[in-house]
């Protein structure tokens, strides 16, 4: 679509707004746009979230992950409303766990063959930032609760850890809908920014998956080395998210070296050693990984944290 340029009396030059869009987003002469400057475009986006088309789904199975990962990616995808329907009877029980998981979604109407899911709450532009940092600072608290654990021995936290995990991802979920809903940022940083919640939710996994692992074994044998790996994965965490929300720019480079230093020269040997516990120290390596490549992230977005 082209605008044609009009100059007024001051110099300064304005242009019309589309009619259609200016209805859709319920604009006033007293309505305020939020304009942002990227290269050689302008991108002009209003308050209002983008509206998702209703949807209509049909299972094909009741496995409880299938219909968790069904609902969730619709949700992801910015939709509001969701018909689906039954595979049996049994249906509506995974459908109801899957919804709880998602922040804003409800069931409101249910039959005999399928449920409607409808979003009840507004996206607002503000919940992502505060929601964005509980995610990171939830997983601090997750590595905290399995560095302190570790040391005393004893993986008693589990139903805790897994409640943290829930959280990050209600969080992490309905920060990345939020992307799709509304146009906070340009094409490029909302790409990035979508990829950097996913891995954080990773690292979420991670943890609750080595605690759940080790916690079930009928007798630990951690080793200090093994512990000390550990703290030094939640430490190069914290980097991270103090790179992030302090705009320390000149530690990006640190967060590479750190992880070849942890990753390619410490790991290896401790892999060599005897009765060495490679649930801990591969799924550690596993953050570290997650942590560095959100890093690289970070140094594409500079001019914007």
């Amino acid at each position: 679509m082209k605008r044609k340029v009009i100059k007024q009396g001051n110099g300064t030059l304005t242009m019309t707004l589309p009619k259609k869009w200016a209805d859709q987003m319920g604009l006033t002469g007293e309505s305020e746009l939020d304009v942002e400057e990227s290269g050689n475009e302008l991108i002009v986006s209003g308050s209002k979230a983008k509206k998702g088309q209703a949807v209509e789904i049909t299972l094909e199975s009741n496995n409880s992950i299938y219909i968790r990962q069904i609902i969730r990616n619709v949700y992801l995808g910015g939709h509001d409303e969701i018909y689906v329907k039954f595979f049996d009877s049994k249906s509506i029980k995974y459908i109801n766990q899957a919804v709880d998981e998602l922040i804003g979604f409800h069931v409101i109407e249910q039959s005999d063959k399928g449920c409607l899911i409808k979003n009840l709450s507004s996206v607002m532009n503000e919940e992502f930032s505060v929601l964005l940092r509980k995610v990171f600072l939830l997983n601090k608290n997750l590595l905290e609760m399995l560095c302190e654990d570790l040391k005393k021995n004893k993986l008693q936290n589990t139903e805790q850890i897994r409640g943290i995990t829930k959280n990050i991802h209600q969080f992490g979920d309905y920060c990345r809908r939020t992307i799709f809903k509304r146009k906070m940022f340009d094409d490029f940083k909302a790409a990035r920014m979508y990829v950097l919640i996913t891995r954080l939710i990773s690292i979420a996994n991670t943890i609750e998956y080595i605690y759940e692992q080790l916690s079930a074994k009928n007798k630990l044998n951690i080793t200090k080395s093994e512990i000390e790996f550990m703290k030094k994965t939640h430490d190069f965490y914290v980097l991270l998210y103090d790179t992030y929300y302090n705009k320390k720019i000149k530690d990006i480079p640190r967060l590479s070296t750190i992880k070849g230093e942890l990753n390619n020269k410490l790991l290896p040997n401790l892999l060599k050693k005897k009765n060495q516990e490679n649930i801990l120290l591969l799924g550690a390596s596993q953050i570290i990984k997650d942590t560095a490549r959100n890093g690289g992230i970070l140094f594409t977005l500079k001019q914007n944290i």
